[in-house]
């Protein structure tokens, strides 16, 4: 009796180990829409300079840390 409750427990335990296993494709999301932000806000300051909007490049500047001196 005792091996028969062992066993489903380390079924059940090995059960929910796959089931909490990250394969990581959560992290490869992640980077791939935080590049296409980078990559849509390049294009944004590269037409405002383009048309002169410096106001758009000072914003930019000040959301990426340039006005603390990173």
């Amino acid at each position: 009796m005792k091996r028969m409750i062992a066993g489903v427990l380390l079924l059940i335990g090995l059960g929910a180990g796959t089931m909490f296993a990250e394969d990581g494709w959560r992290d490869r999301r992640d980077i791939r829409r935080d590049e296409a932000r980078i990559v849509h806000d390049r294009r944004e300051l590269r037409r405002d300079l383009y048309y002169g909007t410096t106001r758009a490049h000072g914003m930019n500047e000040r959301s990426c840390g340039a006005s603390i001196g990173i």
